[in-house]
């Protein structure tokens, strides 16, 4: 701790991006395969070795492809977290009633 406080505050932030980055490719794994009609992007995000999601995403295209893996690769915590909560609060749609 003492070490901690002697540091200058730019190399701390340096450290803790650093190894925040470290963290972030070793939660996810992306690969873009190219399909008849565009991309796939096919990802898992682990929680140590733990699988935690697995997933295929269409894009229309590559460059559509890489942007996804990107912002996948950005914040894999927050689209996991986005995903398993609109698992668990999606509303069962109401069909309107019809009359015979």
């Amino acid at each position: 701790s003492a070490l901690i406080n002697q540091l200058p505050y730019f190399s701390l932030t340096a450290a803790y991006s650093y190894f925040a980055d470290i963290r972030r490719e070793n939660e996810i794994s992306c690969a873009i395969t190219d399909s008849d009609n565009g991309c796939i992007v096919k990802f898992s995000i682990k929680d140590t070795e733990f699988p935690l999601m697995e997933m295929s995403l269409y894009a229309p295209d590559r460059e559509q492809a890489e942007l996804i893996a990107e912002r996948l690769k950005r914040n894999p915590s927050a689209f996991y977290s986005g995903v398993i909560g609109l698992a668990l609060n999606n509303p069962e749609e109401k069909l309107p009633e019809i009359e015979l």
